[in-house]
């Protein structure tokens, strides 16, 4: 996926103040190596829908799901709907 430079400076912004051990692999694959996710609350939140990645530091139960409280994977799926 190609990414505008608007895209790349506000994805370099929320890479510089977060942590992510798996080295933002979303991010370095081109944004093509991406968990599962479905917007919920008006978009507000993400589901997990994926359940390959069990340990992820973002993944938190929630009610009967996961929801995903990485904030580069939520921009990916809001700007990207991906």
């Amino acid at each position: 996926m190609v990414l505008g430079l608007r895209d790349r400076q506000e994805i370099e912004e929320i890479i510089n103040s977060t942590s992510c051990s798996k080295g933002f692999e979303c991010y370095t694959s081109g944004l093509e190596s991406l968990c599962k996710v479905m917007s919920f609350a008006g978009g507000q939140m993400i589901e997990c829908m994926d359940d390959t990645h069990p340990q992820c530091e973002f993944r938190t139960a929630f009610g009967w799901g996961h929801v995903c409280k990485c904030p580069l994977r939520k921009y990916v799926a809001d700007k990207f709907q991906r």
